[in-house]
């Protein structure tokens, strides 16, 4: 009897389900619609919120970044002008505002013109001239003591709602800095003197707004499963109303995460923008991975070759030129030359007016370096407003230890390289002009080359430069001379070598004659004429 009445039981349930298909039919898709929603909306929910988390840290990122070059570039360079800091810089003819008041302009100002962006920062112990500088809710003294009492945390955050509006509150320690310390404790108003390198000054938070997706999929989940209950047609009409509503929903979220990719977007441009002001191979030699590593005074020491370069008659061609095009002749004459220099595994330390300074770990390198550069020259001359003819350089190449660092002041510092190779290299460029040549080398150089036999060299001497009491053995690099002339050169590298043996040694007469045998075979040789004039006015 038990058995047959689970039977019956069972049967009349089968029955309902055939006698109600719709109702049936419309509570599945009613519990899958259901479903679909709950865990769409606990995925936007979730994206929501990591997103903007996300841009609230790269938000504050840039405020911070934005703080520290003010103190840097703007704040250290205007006291040595007698321009002063104080808070109530306006008030004041000739000061400007402290870091954190300016830091607090921009984000009332960035809050001004996105009303769903809000910005604190404060402190327990704020400035007595900041009335609203303490925390002004329950989460700002949370997050004041949670981020004081654990250092380690790098942000605190929460999720609230309020009136059905849900917001995102960040906040992140102020730590303080080693430059930041003297001048809060040593300030006669300031509310605390005994600040540490290390310890939380204060809370730099920012409140977001989210998108209300979660409203909006919970509104149109009701109407739907309403109407669902009138039948399958109009269950698949409001489904695809459902899947309208849902796009739109999704599309708060994807134009969220295109603001958050934007943001990235800026924030990459300008770490790119700080990799152009110091190489990466610089960092590299001084085994940092990013410039914010960089601290004062870091240092390694290495053999290099030094590269110079000059425009010989740059003087000539900017007196023709506005200053406008005198930046345009500069710029693209180093757009050429520097991809030149990381082409052959070098890299720039330094543009010092139409004057190129760059480094190289191997010297045949640098040669090979200099002669593409003497080689690209006829590109150089150009452009809209170069009308000045030919354009010629002299460079200077010397090999030897060097010392590559940072020096400066906590708030400015620059990387630069300490050597006499680095001078010795200048003055080689500079000899170039003196002998008539395009391409100078060090004896020191000359060593280093691991295939000397790819370059057209020969010797011109031991050479006084200015600062180094021994005299030092310089080798000319022709490689770059019209065909005819590196040919005689070559021809008479022999002769050329003991005229100028016999002319240090004295023998004026002797030397004179090879040189004019020189010329006889290539008159065009500049150093040959410059050494025959020398002994002939002797």
């Amino acid at each position: 009897m038990v058995e047959k009445a689970r039977v019956t039981t069972g049967t009349r349930r089968l029955s309902w389900f055939y006698q109600h298909p719709l109702v049936f039919i419309g509570s599945l898709f009613v519990i899958s619609i259901s479903l679909i929603v709950f865990n769409i909306y606990s995925v936007a929910n979730a994206l929501t919120e990591e997103s903007a988390e996300q841009y609230a840290e790269q938000y504050l990122n840039a405020l911070a970044q934005a703080r520290s070059t003010y103190s840097s570039e703007v704040v250290a360079r205007v006291r040595d002008h007698g321009i002063k800091i104080s808070q109530d810089y306006r008030a004041k003819e000739g000061h400007i505002p402290f870091p954190a008041t300016f830091s607090i302009i921009l984000s009332n100002r960035i809050s001004d013109n996105h009303l769903d962006i809000n910005t604190n920062l404060y402190s327990d112990f704020p400035w007595p001239w900041r009335v609203d500088g303490g925390p002004r809710d329950a989460f700002e003294k949370a997050a004041l003591g949670n981020l004081r009492e654990n250092l380690d945390e790098q942000s605190y955050v929460r999720i609230t709602t309020n009136n059905g509006v849900r917001t995102l509150r960040y906040a992140r320690p102020v730590i303080m800095q080693e430059s930041c310390v003297g001048c809060h404790n040593s300030m006669e108003s300031s509310p605390k003197k005994d600040w540490k390198v290390g310890e939380v000054r204060g809370v730099h938070a920012v409140t977001l707004t989210l998108p209300v997706i979660s409203t909006v999929i919970l509104e149109r989940f009701s109407s739907t499963s309403l109407l669902m209950l009138g039948g399958t047609v109009i269950s698949l009409l409001l489904l695809a109303i459902f899947i309208r509503e849902l796009r739109r929903s999704l599309l708060l979220v994807e134009t969220y995460a295109r603001e958050t990719a934007a943001t990235n977007l800026v924030l990459t441009k300008t770490n790119a923008a700080f990799s152009r002001f110091v190489p990466h191979e610089f960092l590299g030699f001084l085994r940092k991975e990013k410039i914010i590593d960089v601290s004062l005074g870091d240092n390694a020491q290495k053999e290099m070759t030094v590269l110079f370069s000059d425009i010989r008659n740059f003087t000539t061609i900017s007196e023709k030129l506005s200053p406008e095009e005198n930046f345009a002749f500069i710029n693209n004459y180093l757009s050429i030359m520097g991809p030149i220099v990381r082409e052959h595994g070098g890299f720039i330390d330094k543009y010092i007016g139409d004057a190129i300074m760059a480094l190289f770990p191997h010297a045949d390198d640098a040669v090979k370096t200099a002669i593409s550069m003497l080689q690209q020259l006829p590109n150089c001359g150009h452009g809209e407003y170069l009308h000045y003819g030919v354009l010629r350089i002299g460079i200077g190449l010397n090999t030897g230890h060097l010392m590559l660092g940072t020096i400066g002041e906590t708030d400015r510092m620059e990387g630069t390289v300490i050597s006499d190779a680095v001078n010795v290299a200048s003055r080689i460029e500079g000899l170039s002009k003196e002998y008539g040549a395009t391409l100078l080398i060090s004896q020191t150089t000359m060593n280093r080359l691991k295939h000397p036999e790819e370059f057209k060299s020969r010797c011109i001497g031991h050479i006084q430069v200015k600062g180094k009491t021994d005299k030092i053995i310089v080798y000319e690099i022709f490689n770059c001379d019209p065909d005819e002339l590196a040919a005689a050169k070559l021809e008479t590298r022999e002769w050329f070598e003991e005229a100028v043996s016999l002319y240090e040694a004295g023998n004026l007469e002797t030397s004179g004659a090879l040189f004019r045998r020189c010329l006889e075979k290539a008159p065009d040789d500049s150093a040959a004429s410059i050494f025959l004039s020398r002994c002939n006015k002797s």
